[in-house]
């Protein structure tokens, strides 16, 4: 009996391990929230006319590859560090521009602001006073992966409409810095195979895409680390209003809150079809190691 159990909890454990790598297969979320607006806070734009994202954004400029549907490569690519700039647009693709947006009630709050301007800080007004909370989860995320980003990435991108521009959301309700706001656009690492890797899982990036990543397993891990623009004093609000000035006009669409060293991981492994098939294999043979214990316990 004893050896039917450790068979029966190997076997569930080989199953387990060939099924985690298959997950990756389904991509990232893809964070857009606007078309042609450089305007917003906490959004994740896309830019087919000019690129008109502040020194706040990271800038990434995506062209089509030849051949290939929904497939585009970075061909420049700039961080949003406060000194970030516009970048072309290249012939049938895009710019993608994402920023993580203030917390301006939490700013009011810690600088003892009101919207009457006795403070004397640039925001200090009745129209920032009136502003929400841009921050959030689904936004931060996409900030971090993007910050992994590099020239010659090619990626697979799912459910964008560059025609008609039609924001990829299933909850047309909501504000895209709800919490309960969906995004449907995806995006995974595009191998030439047609299987993808999920960018939020790939290791640091380089400008050499392996076509055979599925031979391959590595993982690295980087600290975190963000500055939250809610801690900013009123002589640090005062410097980042002027660096920000690459912003449409009072809206202080460049955010001050940018993490810059995302964790990465990469996860190798078998395409979906070698998967099922290797664990169909072992759970038969199994199955089978199984039953020959058994009718010999019984003689």
């Amino acid at each position: 009996m004893k050896k039917v159990l450790a068979l029966l909890i190997s076997a569930i454990l080989l199953v387990s391990l060939f099924a985690i790598p298959a997950s990756a297969d389904e991509g990232s979320m893809f964070w857009v929230t606007h078309f042609n607006n450089g305007s917003v806070e906490g959004a994740g734009a896309i830019f087919t006319d000019s690129d008109a994202a502040g020194a706040w954004w990271h800038h990434v400029a995506f062209a089509p590859v030849e051949g290939k549907e929904d497939v585009y490569e970075i061909v420049e690519f700039c961080i949003g560090d406060g000194n970030a700039y516009s970048l072309a647009i290249p012939e049938g693709g895009f710019v993608y521009a994402v920023n993580t947006g203030n917390n301006w009630p939490s700013l009011f709050e810690q600088n003892g602001a009101t919207g009457d301007g006795s403070t004397g800080l640039w925001f200090d007004d009745a129209e920032h006073a009136a502003m929400p909370d841009y921050t959030s989860d689904n936004c931060s995320t996409a900030f971090t992966m993007v910050n992994d980003w590099c020239v010659g990435l090619t990626f697979k991108i799912s459910g964008l409409d560059l025609e008609g521009q039609t924001i990829p959301t299933s909850t047309t309700d909501k504000q895209w810095y709800e919490d309960d706001y969906v995004c449907t656009a995806t995006i995974a690492i595009y191998t030439g195979d047609e299987d993808t890797e999920d960018p939020a899982t790939s290791e640091d990036v380089s400008e050499d895409v392996s076509e055979d990543a599925s031979t391959e397993a590595s993982e690295t891990v980087s600290t975190e680390t963000s500055e939250d623009a809610s801690t900013a004093t009123s002589t640090d609000a005062s410097e980042e209003a002027s660096e920000n000035g690459g912003a449409a006009s009072e809206d202080a669409a460049a955010s001050t809150d940018a993490s810059e060293e995302p964790t990465t991981t990469e996860e190798g492994g078998l395409s979906t079809v070698a998967l099922i098939a290797i664990i169909a294999g072992a759970v038969v043979v199994i199955g089978v190691i199984v039953l020959v214990v058994v009718k010999s316990k019984k003689k």
